[in-house]
């Protein structure tokens, strides 16, 4: 009796233990099945992570109609453990590269980068300009993250730089709840189309001779058009 307990508490062990090697080696299907994925790629990670993925799932140009015409949006996933919180670094242009994030390297965590919708690779057939909102962005990341809330199921936290920062202090305002935490770096905020506050911070930053200097140095730049566009070209490209 003893030993058929043993035999049996032997057999339970190996079926979890063969489940969760399964699972960690399987981490490529897991997101296939996922809905909406269209394709998956396996990349090389930076060291600090055992597996990493481009991964592109499709979008509806305009979510208020999801039956509409689709496009397919590109995030990278960097993978360390499903247990661990989840960083999202929302972005506002194209990502061209699985790109370094501060937070996931001094959380220890995982991480996903997402390219913004009309950049890059995640551009409809046609550019239906109106669909391109600050609303429709915030969908866009909605459905990524409950897509893969379906693996990472720990805490999560949206982050993004620059026009990143603003993409996700909007995205808390549309979906406050979605995310445990949010840091913005160097988010502007707009009041308006054309911004007036940004004249006049140009018209009183630092003092008139050095204004002069960079409006000067501005001029002679475009008068150097032809010799100068080449090297920025050249150097935009490398």
């Amino acid at each position: 009796m003893k030993s058929k307990k043993y035999l049996i508490l032997s057999v339970i062990i190996l079926v979890a233990s063969s489940s969760l090697l399964f699972s960690q080696k399987d981490l490529k299907s897991q997101i296939e099945s996922l809905p909406g994925i269209i394709s998956i790629e396996r990349i090389e990670p930076d060291p600090e992570y055992t597996e990493a993925f481009k991964i592109f799932i499709e979008q509806p140009v305009d979510h208020k109609n999801p039956g509409g015409k689709k496009f397919k949006q590109k995030f990278y996933l960097s993978h360390k453990d499903e247990s661990l919180p989840m960083i999202i670094e929302l972005d506002g242009y194209n990502i061209d590269y699985n790109r370094d994030n501060e937070l996931a390297s001094i959380l220890k965590c995982n991480k996903i980068v997402v390219e913004h919708r009309y950049f890059g690779e995640s551009k409809p057939d046609s550019l239906y300009w109106n669909f391109l909102t600050i609303e429709q962005a915030a969908d866009d990341h909605h459905k990524i993250i409950e897509t893969m809330k379906m693996i990472y199921m720990n805490k999560w936290i949206t982050t993004g730089i620059s026009k990143g920062g603003q993409t996700t202090y909007i995205y808390k305002y549309y979906f406050p709840n979605d995310a445990d935490a949010s840091v913005c770096y160097v988010a502007p905020l707009n009041l308006t189309a054309e911004d007036p506050r940004v004249y006049h911070f140009l018209d009183n930053v630092g003092t008139e001779e050095c204004r002069e200097k960079m409006i000067q140095f501005q001029r002679e730049v475009l008068k150097r058009e032809d010799d100068l566009l080449p090297i920025f070209k050249e150097d935009t490209e490398n």
